[in-house]
């Protein structure tokens, strides 16, 4: 990380947030896609989960690039 503190340019980090986030589709993906026991297993509402599914979440559009662990995966 450079000396003012702030990620290099064009490096993909996440906040604590989003990486919650991705965790839930994470999760959703790792368990059939059920949406109520990730709402359960995060303690969110079916509401908010769909909320953040519609707002096209970069987890669905790079799945296979993105780790919930705050970064693009080692072989991209």
């Amino acid at each position: 990380m450079p000396r003012s503190g702030y990620p290099k340019r064009g490096a993909a980090e996440f906040s604590r947030e989003a990486r919650k986030r991705l965790a839930w589709f994470d999760y959703h993906d790792a368990h059939g896609r059920n949406v109520a026991l990730t709402c359960r297993h995060s303690g969110i509402s079916r509401e908010a989960f769909y909320r953040w599914m519609r707002r096209g979440s970069l987890k669905w559009k790079f799945s296979s690039k993105i780790s919930a662990k705050g970064g693009l995966n080692a072989d991209d």
